[in-house]
């Protein structure tokens, strides 16, 4: 669990590093001294012991220091805590219902390959009782005061705890936290002085036992994440990854690329992310959202149930687009006129055609209804029904953001599909150099795009280029929805399945998100939810992701 955040400074980037250096200081003793007053062995060997086998890292890897165990050089848990866990953990506490003597704890959690413990990668065995999962009052309800002093570690702290709540996560997670200005269950505070290891930023204190009336221990997130002095120069996004780590080991997540023998990774995740914000080496310079590694593992830790797919009409679209906050349009296979189909709106009560306006592609912006007709022509509708208005130009597709309206144009580009154009109000200007078969707008210029070999790329954060991500899936469809300053993106792509479906992905920042559905053509109202319509027919939306 190494938890404090180490800084590596080089010329071109910062790179925070978490240091696991074996230090001597541990007060060495027999395993078999007993404090007479206690039913704890107070021996700091033999409660390193406990620790090394019940938090399943090396014993080099734990030193003492003052009151505290410190565990990698990044968390913490006061010496009285690992005490009482003993306690519990051994059957002396009412929480340990198979009273195992220590000896039988060791060795049925050695033999058990140690499904219990809390490593981002780790499997969660609940029927094993895992008594540091928090509890789920706390977790479900986190409080977290920031006691910062500087400006700069406020702002990181509050980025931090909005990172948790960003809709990738808290659609699959019970996970939810807030900035509290007391009643707080998570401290954040700088220590005003320099750790004695000079590339340590900050600590946090693990999830420990509480004692609740009337007479119950239950596992509470660690109290406390302290910020050091030692690197108050660091850019602010890259504190904003420091706070938003040293959260998760708040909440009993360990570091993502542990190399201890016994542990255990959660199914379905990768032995090695590049772009977890809970490596133990880390060289993000921002946190761009939980990769999808992240996500499977904090839903495996603290699940929640997921909404079911609710059918809104029994035709199939073939564009949508998101209007107002309870609103979408799109075009749909019924109702077939000459130059596409006719639009639909719904209003989420109820579907009923929108206008006598007929195409096959869509864009619901500030400025008005803007489609494509089946012979690629573009025109400007308004939401009062009035005769639309011919734009200059041909589209193969379109979209809109608050920087106004975007086209995917009938011009090749030197590679990989077509031009993507913007209208200026008079006509259509070259927005990209770079081709494409789809794309989509989120805030500002933000955009992604599908060129002809079904990658994705995405321009983002207010940069000119692209960036092409790693990826094994061929992509067909995508749609963006800008949500409380976030862009989400919804893909269809992998192999179809017998009905000529393809998978729903949600882009991490990183990677892909499996959703678990499949769809044909995919859309994001106004306020954040997937629309998927079916090939053969229906639309489904989610209100829960």
């Amino acid at each position: 669990m190494k938890n404090k955040i180490l800084l590596t400074l080089s010329i071109i980037v910062f790179a925070l590093t978490f240091s696991c250096k074996k230090q001597n200081n541990i007060e060495s003793a027999t395993e078999n001294r007993i404090d007479k007053k206690s039913n704890v062995p107070d021996s700091l060997q033999y409660l390193v012991r406990f620790l090394s086998a019940t938090r399943g890292v090396k014993e080099s890897d734990i030193t003492f220091s003052d009151t505290s165990f410190v565990i990698q050089n990044d968390v913490f848990i006061y010496k009285a805590d690992v005490k009482l866990a003993l306690e519990i953990e051994s059957g002396k506490k009412a929480l340990n219902q198979n009273h195992l003597t220590l000896a039988e704890l060791f060795s049925s959690r050695k033999m058990l390959g140690r499904p219990d413990l809390i490593q981002q990668r780790q499997y969660i065995d609940i029927q094993n009782q895992n008594p540091w999962i928090v509890d789920n009052q706390f977790i479900t309800n986190l409080k977290v005061k920031i006691n910062a002093t500087s400006p700069e570690w406020i702002n990181a702290a509050q980025e931090a705890v909005r990172n948790f709540n960003i809709n990738s996560l808290t659609t699959i997670s019970k996970i939810q936290i807030k900035v509290v200005t007391e009643g707080q269950n998570i401290t954040i505070s700088e220590t005003g002085t320099t750790n004695p290891n000079s590339s340590v930023v900050a600590d946090a204190q693990i999830p420990r036992y509480a004692f609740m009336p009337p007479g119950n221990f239950v596992v509470v997130p660690g109290p406390q994440i302290r910020i050091y002095n030692n690197h108050g120069s660091l850019p602010l996004a890259q504190k904003v990854v420091a706070i938003t780590h040293e959260l998760a080991h708040t909440i009993g997540i360990a570091h993502t690329d542990g190399t201890d023998s016994d542990e255990i990774q959660i199914a379905g995740t990768a032995a090695f992310d590049a772009s977890s914000y809970m490596n133990g080496s880390l060289s993000l310079n921002s946190f761009e959202g939980f990769t999808n590694n992240d996500l499977i593992a904090l839903r495996t830790m603290y699940p929640k149930s997921v909404g079911t797919w609710e059918v809104m009409s029994s035709v199939s679209a073939e564009s949508f687009s998101a209007g107002g906050s309870e609103s979408i349009f799109y075009f749909v296979s019924f109702g077939e006129g000459l130059n596409g189909y006719l639009v639909w709106y719904n209003s989420y009560y109820n579907t009923s055609t929108s206008y006598n306006y007929f195409g096959t592609k869509i864009a619901n912006s500030t400025d008005g209804l803007f489609y494509i007709n089946a012979d690629h022509e573009i025109f400007r509708g308004y939401t009062n029904g009035s005769t639309p208005v011919q734009l200059p130009g041909n589209a193969l597709e379109i979209a809109q953001s608050n920087a106004g309206v975007f086209i995917l144009s009938t011009t090749p580009a030197t590679s990989g599909g077509n031009l993507i154009k913007r209208w200026n109000g008079t006509n259509w200007i070259d927005e990209t150099f770079i081709g494409a078969v789809k794309f989509g707008m989120g805030k500002d210029y933000n955009m992604a795009i599908i060129d002809n070999t079904g990658n994705f790329k995405i321009r983002r954060n207010g940069n000119t280029y692209f960036d092409t991500p790693s990826q094994n899936i061929v992509f067909k469809e995508l749609a963006i929805g800008h949500l409380n300053n976030v862009d989400n993106i919804f893909l269809l792509g992998g192999a179809a399945d017998a009905d000529g479906n393809y998978q729903l992905f949600r882009w991490t920042g990183y990677d892909f998100y499996d959703m678990g559905y499949r769809g044909y053509k995919v859309g994001v109202d106004g306020i954040g939810h997937p629309w998927v319509a079916k090939k053969n027919g229906a639309i489904y939306r989610n209100l829960s992701l």
